[in-house]
């Protein structure tokens, strides 16, 4: 996984790449990455992810873990 593919899972979770599903980012947290800052990026959205619980209706996600994808997408771009 690479900083490249890092923004794109982003992108893609926040419906910015016109796909209809969030394959990009799934992968992105399936599984451990060897780079040890977008391993840190990687835990620390699981982590939000878990802690916030249900999305607000109609969304993804929850609107902590929303503003961090927006943050974080900005920080990498």
């Amino acid at each position: 996984m690479t900083r490249q593919k890092v923004v794109a899972a982003l992108r893609n979770a926040l419906d910015l790449d016109g796909a209809e599903l969030h394959d990009e980012f799934d992968m992105f947290v399936a599984r451990p990455i060897l780079d040890p800052y977008l391993e840190s990026l990687r835990q620390e959205i699981l982590a939000l992810a878990r802690t916030e619980g249900q999305p607000v209706c109609g969304r993804d996600f929850g609107p902590k873990a929303e503003e961090w994808l927006r943050r974080t997408l900005d920080q990498l771009e």
